[in-house]
């Protein structure tokens, strides 16, 4: 059977080598491929895992993670509430929905950064699924919540759209267009990236402003850290990038797929061992 991962662009994505050691640790004979999917053919794609039968289901990423929640048969409940869906599962012709970035939010990138979210300002660039995944991952606290939480985006739709889910879940939280990145990130605590700038070596979406005594969670990844991570750690912020979420937001899909526990210790060799590869490949 496949796995398919849906997106555009893929070519970045450490999925496959941290998914096809999961289907090996546990001697299946599961592929995980990826799709690089053009603007406008989603739909196509998914119509063909509903017809293909050889499709176990399918990861979505940047920029189909909304599209594909009005595209699917069913969603679970946190694709339902965030409108955003990262985990497709084929059963039957029909396809369900989930949203398994909430829980790599909540393990992944809030997991050792947690004492410092009470009475917190957040700061969250983008407004797409997974800022979305992040604010749901909040509301799983019931006592170590931020006093409020502020996104920034260029659009001002979707902008509503993250404070509609934020409302939903339990979160405070307020907007700033993104010309008023620079004067909220200098008043907020915790600093989190939900944009793809950095998944390419893109320059750093937050260059000028000091970021010494924060914490700088970045959902992108890449062998040796995006700028924004790097510039973090230089200037002694509590840094994190997206690696970690992507492992435990992988291990529940995997867990959905299959119906089996995920072998997350050899998930993590694999991507730990891939990003190593990369850098000193980058760096030769």
């Amino acid at each position: 059977m496949r796995v398919l991962l849906l997106g555009h662009p893929v070519d970045h994505s450490l999925s496959p080598v941290m998914q096809n050691a999961a289907f090996k640790a546990l001697r299946r004979e599961d592929v995980y491929e990826t799709v690089d999917v053009p603007p406008g053919r989603l739909e196509d794609y998914l119509t063909m895992l509903r017809e293909s039968p050889p499709y176990l289901g399918a990861n979505v990423t940047v920029p189909y993670k909304v599209d594909a929640a009005g595209a699917i048969d069913e969603l679970d409940r946190d694709a339902q509430v965030l409108g955003a869906v990262n985990t497709i599962v084929t059963r039957d012709g029909r396809l369900k929905g989930y949203n398994t970035d909430v829980h790599g939010a909540w393990e992944g990138l809030l997991g050792k950064v947690r004492d410092s979210l009470l009475a917190s300002r957040i700061l969250i660039l983008g407004a797409g699924g997974g800022a979305r995944a992040v604010v749901a991952a909040l509301s799983r606290s019931l006592v170590a919540r931020p006093a409020v939480v502020v996104v920034a985006a260029r659009r001002a739709e979707a902008r509503a759209d993250l404070l509609a889910v934020a409302e939903d879940v339990g979160i405070r939280a307020t907007s700033v267009p993104w010309s008023q990145l620079a004067s909220a990130a200098g008043s907020s605590d915790i600093l989190v990236n939900a944009t793809p700038l950095g998944l390419r070596g893109e320059d750093d979406p937050l260059a000028g402003i000091a970021l010494g005594g924060k914490v700088v969670l970045d959902l992108a990844y890449r062998p040796g850290g995006t700028p924004l991570f790097r510039r973090a750690w230089r200037e002694g912020a509590l840094a994190l990038q997206g690696d970690e979420m992507l492992l435990h937001q992988g291990a529940a899909a995997f867990t959905l797929w299959t119906g089996q526990d995920a072998p997350i210790d050899a998930m993590r060799k694999a991507l730990a061992a891939a990003l190593d590869h990369a850098t000193s490949s980058r760096d030769r």
